[in-house]
């Protein structure tokens, strides 16, 4: 794996690794979006963030996986209801299908043979589920229930609710509390979790928001967030997810 090494204040050299995102692809404009959030909370976090470009050959995404220290699975639109047996509900936006293929090919890779951590946001954790053969709930508001608002209703305002840990999770060693309030921008979420994986965090109304392996992340850091910590990195202890995935390339 490639990495980056800086000195610090005290002259002593630091391995800075190199943190994947996976991109945003347009039809009109090809790799688009804004990553600055993601860029902000990987370089706080002492990482080296870059984009994954959106490829056709798949059997790039080996070598790929082997470049990368780490990899975060960012947000976007919705994955095919295809890929889990399931028919598109007409409240969805997919996402072009060239993304879809390879964000999945990526996400099947990395969990089947790769060895870095993995960090999936909103439509990431939904990618690393599907990918390890598990199951979506397509839209929020008919399958689990409105007692709870999960979707971004207003541009540049973040829809906050009350999220629960499960009470031997890693992420409450991770963010030093058995709750917090989290940001939502999402209208699906994990139904039945992916093989090797449970649900370890809910919201009010039972929708689950973070999934891990079964077996804990001590060997592998693999964690999917259905909220966005990079946009409220500022508001402790959201920033601590980064650091936990940082150090533990």
């Amino acid at each position: 794996m490639q990495s980056i090494n800086r000195e610090d204040n005290k002259g002593t050299t630091m391995r800075l690794p190199i943190i994947g995102i996976t991109g945003v692809y347009s039809s009109e404009s090809g790799l688009c979006g804004n990553y600055g959030v993601y860029f902000r909370a990987v370089a706080a976090a002492c990482g080296v963030p870059v984009v994954i470009p959106c490829m056709t050959d798949l059997d790039i995404v080996k070598r790929q996986v082997e470049k990368l220290d780490g990899i975060i699975f960012s947000g976007g639109p919705d994955i095919d209801a295809f890929n889990y047996g399931k028919r598109n509900h007409p409240e969805m936006s997919l996402m072009h299908p060239m993304k879809e293929n390879w964000d999945l090919a990526l996400a099947k890779e990395a969990l089947d043979h790769g060895k870095q951590p993995l960090l999936g946001i909103c439509l990431g954790i939904q990618e690393l589920n599907v990918a390890a053969g598990g199951s979506l709930f397509r839209h929020v508001p008919e399958d689990i229930g409105t007692t709870v608002e999960h979707r971004r209703m207003k541009a540049g305002v973040e829809t906050m609710h009350h999220v629960r840990f499960k009470e031997d999770s890693p992420l409450v060693k991770i963010f030093g509390v058995t709750e917090l309030t989290a940001n939502s921008s999402h209208h699906q979420s994990v139904e039945k979790p992916g093989a090797g994986f449970e649900a370890v965090a809910w919201a009010d109304d039972g929708c689950v928001e973070a999934i891990t392996p079964v077996e804990g992340i001590e060997k592998r850091f693999v964690v999917g967030l259905q909220w966005h910590p990079e946009r409220i990195q500022d508001q402790p202890p959201q920033e601590k997810i980064f650091q936990a995935f940082i150090q533990s390339v």
